[in-house]
């Protein structure tokens, strides 16, 4: 898959993804950091952080959908 657009990887992976259990997906996360040179194993452990959503701020209002 060379050059492929952002939409058929991510369908891609997806599709690649749902194969796995997540102790399996666990696994596969930890044999590739396990792989890592010492230099490296920061920056990998850093795409592990989930983002905070932002916070509203006052006087923002805010949809909510029920």
């Amino acid at each position: 898959m060379a050059n492929v657009g952002l939409k058929e990887f991510i369908s891609e992976l997806n599709a690649r993804l749902e194969k796995f259990s997540h102790n399996e997906l666990k696994e596969i996360i930890r044999g590739q950091a396990m792989n890592l040179p010492p230099r490296e194993r920061g920056e990998y452990l850093d795409r592990f952080v989930l983002s905070e959503k932002p916070k509203p701020k006052s006087g923002d209002t805010m949809l909510v959908f029920v």
